[in-house]
């Protein structure tokens, strides 16, 4: 039989006697840990789902989008080594869903080729089939658009092209990795399913469609890892210089729109070319996973930082309590370093605890979180792996905090010498001043309220340390609760506030502002307002932005802008607005000129003060007068959308009138919107949930532990009072009271940190979104009453335990111990 070593027994022994302690600090890193390692191994998960299935479907890399370009430069790609290319026809059509309204919707067309799958940027087929060689009115339909509008292969659509409508039988049903998230711009990030969708259809039919016969519109290039990009390009570029592309430009280009007109007037022909992180798809995916990535990482920090404290005021109490144990331990051989290491010890077996079972939760939770996930944005395939150099360092840093964070009471023990620590530790007395000062103050008062203040400042370092748990709770509630709060309060302002409208109708490209009046006059619309938006790079300096500018009338009732001061801020002729969340990207003030230049075409190009910054929540875009927008194209009577109002509710035939306008594209009830953001916020609002119910929890667990030890730590100094005659009614007052002031130091030292606290995880969760999403930090008035309620309610809770245990000594036993 193997001897246990006497030391690794006493530890044993305290850590039972102690258990309750031991196992609130185990549970805040059990509690960190799986948060840690599920979060960061749903991260992993989902990144290599993305990445499979790009790779499985052969995403390309770079889209080269042209007028049109002779289908032979798509063989001469393919002839560089390492790139694979395809050539396609990308068009918009209007798409006739019949039914009561005559509804129309927007939609993307893309080639495919007529008899294969492409080679490049492949559609995964979910039912149906592939077009038949025989018949070329065929398409295929996206999944998202499919499932909304329960279209089954076999149905029929009327497509619509240049007045032109063809009938188009529904061959399959597809998911496209260029979609997974469906977009029409980083402007519009979240259109509808039911007023737009992508199809595709026969390289053939598209050709005759679009009149693009032997020719195509976009170029994919897909690039075999380790060939050289740079290379690849510099031939890419060649090959487009001997089919009159004399330029290739791309997102945040420098080239300037001189340099535009000049190719111009050389008749020298540009494609734009957008790399696969640039397609607003995949920075929609890639920004929410990143987001989430980083919440997995600061959250379980956070928790260990609290687990950490919890530590140290556990072990300086246990090290304190055992003064006479380390003396005679010292007194009979024990070298100070095998001390030391006894009272690491305690923080190690708390620490293993921990992070073992966190490990083993977060794993299992975490293929449960990925599922979650992927269902949520309809991914089709899901890869789950073990993630061990996740584990291994989850459970170096479940193991590793504790160690850090006792190492400093069990370095204590160092300093202590055998004579000293035999005798009782000299009571601590607090500051003289301070004392006196507070004998002079409450000299009138019972001593029920004496005992407890004086208590309070006679051991200043516990009273901070209880009161450092309290605010731990307030922060990690206050936390979870404002992204509650800025989502509530964000998509409240951007549809109660900012969007007065409950429709935006669609124009087929650049219409007529005049439509805004035929659709007013309609019976049943109580108003209605024009607007122009056109694609924009606003310059300052060097810094760039790529985004749009909307113009519509000063005075709008249908949108009204908010500033930074929260105020309304109107249009003005003789600036631009721009969204706050690229002040810092552009780095200019409000009075500066910047520079605003057409992304597509070389008309529009002016220099405009910055009126003013303005808070986005879902697309960010530059705002201006309609007139001047106007102006800028040279087409005073230009609109691309039409804002209206409804006098209640749209009927059937009020819908199928607007649909019927010739120049009508499609109709997007704002109604539609909120309801598809708030089915894409379900996998956030769980998030959301299960952090608040871990914060909850951890803040009790941290509280529970806080005051037991508080409570604890003076089972002598209470068994003398209930031996003198004190009743344990009173006694009890007098510990709340006490526990109660200090709760509320912890609750006013913790409602600042936490406000601090969260701007940083907002900050850091919506850093690389700020074109498609912007919410602002808020924090509601019922969130710090829950905090501080929820605060201060589980600390008097928590002190219930510990006074039954002193209620249970022997009053003779304790009063004659020195170990407290």
């Amino acid at each position: 039989m193997v001897a246990v070593p006497k030391l690794h027994l006493k530890l044993l022994r305290d850590i039972k006697s102690a258990k309750i302690q031991y196992g609130a600090v185990a549970f805040i890193i059990f509690l960190g840990i799986t948060i840690f390692i599920c979060g960061y191994e749903a991260y992993l998960n989902l990144d290599i789902s993305y990445n499979s299935y790009f790779d499985r479907l052969n995403m390309g890399d770079y889209w080269i989008s042209v007028d049109e370009i002779d289908n032979r430069a798509v063989r001469q790609l393919n002839e560089i080594p390492g790139v694979a290319a395809i050539g396609r026809i990308r068009g918009d059509v209007n798409v006739d869903m019949g039914g009561e309204t005559g509804e129309k919707v927007a939609g993307h067309v893309i080639s495919l080729p007529s008899l294969h799958l492409p080679d490049v940027n492949l559609v995964q087929i979910e039912s149906g089939g592939y077009f038949s060689p025989e018949f070329g009115r065929e398409i295929l339909v996206e999944n998202h658009f499919a499932d909304y509008h329960k279209i089954q292969p076999g149905d029929w659509l009327t497509l619509e092209y240049q007045g032109v409508k063809a009938k188009f039988r529904v061959m399959g049903i597809v998911v496209s990795p260029e979609y997974l998230w469906v977009t029409k711009s980083a402007q519009d990030a979240m259109p509808s399913p039911r007023t737009f969708g992508v199809f595709f259809m026969p390289e053939s039919t598209a050709e005759q469609i679009f009149g693009m016969d032997g020719k195509s519109s976009e170029l994919v290039l897909r690039v075999a890892p380790g060939v050289d990009r740079g290379k690849v390009l510099d031939r890419v570029k060649g090959i487009l210089r001997r089919h009159d592309i004399g330029r290739i430009t791309s997102k945040d280009d420098p080239v300037k729109v001189r340099a535009r007109e000049i190719d111009i007037i050389r008749g020298v022909r540009t494609a734009y070319m957008t790399a696969r992180k640039d397609l607003p798809s995949v920075q929609l995916l890639r920004q929410d996973l990143e987001g989430f990535a980083m919440l997995a990482f600061l959250f379980p920090l956070l928790f260990l930082t609290m687990a950490s404290l919890s530590i140290y005021v556990l072990l300086s109490r246990l090290v304190e309590s055992q003064r006479i144990q380390i003396g005679l331990m010292r007194a009979i051989g024990y070298s100070r370093s095998s001390i030391l290491f006894h009272y690491m010890g305690f923080a190690l077996v708390v620490g293993i605890a921990g992070s073992l079972t966190g490990v083993i939760a977060g794993h299992l939770l975490a293929n449960g979180l990925t599922e979650m996930y992927v269902s949520q944005l309809n991914i089709p395939s899901m890869i789950v792996i073990t993630h061990w150099g996740v584990i291994v360092v989850g459970i170096l840093i479940g193991m590793g905090i504790p160690l850090v964070a006792g190492l400093l009471p069990a370095w204590s023990t160092l300093s202590i010498q055998p004579a000293e620590a035999m005798r009782p530790a000299i009571p601590a007395s607090g500051n003289r001043i301070v004392m006196r000062t507070l004998a002079f103050l409450l000299g009138p008062f019972p001593y029920v309220l004496k005992v407890p203040l004086r208590n309070i400042f006679r051991n200043v370092r516990r009273s901070l340390f209880m009161a450092s748990g309290v605010a731990s709770a307030v922060i990690l509630i206050l936390v979870s609760m404002s992204f509650v709060d800025a989502v509530d309060s964000t998509f409240d302002m951007q549809f109660n506030v900012v969007q007065k409208y409950d429709a935006f109708v669609y124009l087929q490209g650049v219409g007529a502002a005049s439509t805004a009046t035929y659709i007013g006059n309609l019976k049943g619309v109580k108003e209605t307002e024009a607007v122009l938006e056109m694609p924009y790079r606003v310059r300052y300096g060097g810094n760039t932005v790529d985004t749009s500018i909307a113009g519509f009338p000063a005075g709008s009732s249908m949108y009204w802008l908010v500033g930074e001061d929260g105020r309304r801020i109107d249009v003005t002729n003789d600036g631009v607005l721009i969204p706050i969340s690229y002040k810092e990207r552009l780095g200019a003030e409000v009075g500066d000129t910047v520079q605003l230049e057409p992304l597509v075409g070389t008309v529009g190009e002016t220099e405009k003060k910055l009126a003013g910054y303005v808070q986005t929540a879902v697309g960010a875009r530059a705002f201006m007068p309609l007139r001047e927008v106007q102006k800028l194209q040279h087409n005073l009577g230009a609109a691309t959308g039409i804002f209206v109002k409804f006098d209640g509710l749209p009927s059937a035939d009020l819908l199928k009138r607007m649909y019927d306008m010739p120049q009508v594209a499609s109709v997007e009830l704002v109604s539609d919107t909120r309801a598809l953001i708030d089915e894409m916020m379900g996998f956030f609002w769980v998030m959301i949930g299960f952090m608040l119910m871990m914060g909850v929890t951890l803040g009790v667990a941290i509280i529970f532990n806080g005051v037991t030890i508080n409570v604890l730590q003076r089972t002598r100094e209470m068994a003398v009072m209930r031996a003198i005659g004190l009743g344990d009614f009173a006694l009890v007052n007098m510990i709340s009271l006490e526990n109660f002031i200090i709760g509320v130091v912890g609750v006013i030292g913790g409602i600042p940190l936490g406000e601090w606290v969260a701007r940083l995880f907002m900050e850091a969760s919506q850093r690389g979104a700020e074109d498609v999403f912007s919410i602002a930090l808020t924090i509601f008035p019922r969130s710090y009453i829950i905090a501080v309620v929820v605060a201060l309610v589980v600390l008097l809770i928590s002190q219930i335990p510990a006074l039954l245990q002193v209620y249970r000594q022997n009053l003779a036993t304790v009063t004659k111990e020195w170990s407290e």
